[in-house]
């Protein structure tokens, strides 16, 4: 039986998400700048942290059940986690 994710959940894989994207974008700038935009090595990073790439399909797969399980207030309090708007850790 699957079990939803719960909004703790959420919360820390949207934080481990948006901290794999810009390591992640950091080491294809690195690579980029050492080995070129055409090494292999870049492509293959290029097409990992690119807009339509895994990890933003992911993101946008996992806010969306995010929505789903959030109400009003929920969302008020925390915003659109997967998007860089933890408005707790604004406070």
């Amino acid at each position: 039986m699957k079990k939803e994710m719960s909004i703790e959940d959420h919360l820390v894989n949207s934080a481990e998400l948006t901290s794999a994207i810009k390591n992640l974008k950091s080491v294809f700038f690195k690579c980029q700048e050492h080995y070129g935009k055409s090494h292999s090595i870049s492509k293959k990073l290029w097409n990992v942290i690119k807009d339509h790439g895994v990890l933003t399909k992911i993101k946008s797969e996992l806010d969306h059940e995010w929505h789903k399980l959030v109400d009003d207030e929920t969302y008020q309090k925390y915003g659109n986690v997967y998007y860089g708007e933890r408005r707790d850790k604004n406070e």
